[in-house]
C-alpha cells in the first residue's frame, strides 16, 4: 500500500471501509437487518494515475482473489453475466475495467453497446437491465466487493453508480511535485545518502497535475537518481520546445 500515491488519508479510510466489510460481524449485521452485503468503488480520474495498481494492492493487502469482469468480450450476454454474479466466493474483488466505454443508448430495447477509438461497437450481447439485475439482483452473490474504474466518469449512467451499487467514488489525479518527491525517496532512499535534496530537485521538474503517476515512474525507472532528474528535465525541454 505504501506505493500508492492516493493521499494518506483516503487511502486509511479504504483500508478501513474494506476491513470493516470483510469482518464477520459486519455480514452477520447485514443479514440481520436485510440489508445486502456487498460494497462497491469507483475509481475514476485520468489514465495512468494508479487507479489498477490501487485494486493489486488492497487485493495484496487482504490477500483477496480478483475476478476481471470483461465486459467487451462478445460472448457475454445476460444469463453469462447472471450466472458469474450467483457463484461469485465470498471475500474475492470483481474488477470492472474502463466503464465509461460503455454506451447506454437510452432507447425502448434498452440495447449496451461500447465506444471504442471513438467508433460504437454494436456487437455487445446483454442488456442494461441484464447488468443492473448481475450487480444486485435477488440471485446476485453475496460478501464480494465491486471495483469498477473509469477514466471519464461524467459518461457513466447514473444508474449504474447509484447508491447501492457504488457506494464510494475515490478520484486519483495527476501528480503534484510533493508526491513526485515522496515517490523519488521511497525508491531511491538508502541508495543516496542526500536523497532529499536530490528529491527536491526533481520535484522541482515536476509541474503539479500535469503529469500521470506511469509517467513518473517512467522517469524514476532510471538506475541512479541523477539520471531520473535528467530524464525530468529532458521531459520539460521537450515540452517547452514543442
Amino acid at each position: 500500500m505504501e506505493s500508492i500515491t492516493l493521499d494518506d488519508s483516503t487511502k486509511q479510510s479504504v483500508v478501513k471501509d474494506i476491513g470493516d466489510f470483510l469482518q464477520p460481524s459486519f455480514a452477520q449485521m447485514c443479514q440481520k437487518n436485510g440489508i445486502p452485503w456487498r460494497r462497491g468503488y469507483l475509481l475514476h480520474g485520468p489514465p495512468g494515475t494508479g487507479k489498477t495498481s490501487f485494486v493489486k494492492a488492497i487485493a495484496a493487502y487482504f490477500q483477496l482473489d480478483v475476478y476481471i469482469l470483461s465486459l467487451q468480450d462478445s460472448e457475454m450476454d445476460d444469463t453469462e453475466l447472471q450466472n458469474i454474479f450467483m457463484t461469485l466466493p465470498q471475500k474475492s474483488i470483481v474488477l470492472v475495467e474502463e466503464l465509461d466505454r460503455i454506451s447506454v443508448a437510452r432507447r425502448k430495447s434498452k440495447e449496451v453497446s461500447f465506444v471504442q477509438n471513438g467508433l460504437e461497437q454494436n456487437d455487445v450481447k446483454f442488456s442494461l437491465c441484464g447488468l443492473l439485475s448481475s450487480l444486485d439482483g435477488f440471485a446476485t452473490a453475496e460478501g464480494y466487493i465491486l471495483i469498477v474504474t473509469s477514466n471519464r466518469p461524467e459518461l457513466l449512467d447514473e444508474t449504474l453508480t447509484r447508491p447501492g451499487r457504488i457506494d464510494r467514488k475515490i478520484e486519483f489525479k495527476l501528480s503534484t511535485k510533493a508526491s513526485a518527491m515522496k515517490m523519488f525517496v521511497k525508491i531511491y532512499e538508502g541508495k543516496q545518502a542526500n536523497v532529499h535534496m536530490l528529491a527536491k530537485r526533481f520535484g522541482d521538474l515536476i509541474p503539479d497535475n500535469k503529469l500521470s503517476l506511469a509517467r513518473i515512474q517512467e522517469f524514476l525507472l532510471a538506475s541512479n537518481p541523477e539520471d531520473a532528474i535528467t530524464r525530468a528535465s529532458v521531459h520539460n525541454s521537450n515540452c517547452e520546445d514543442g
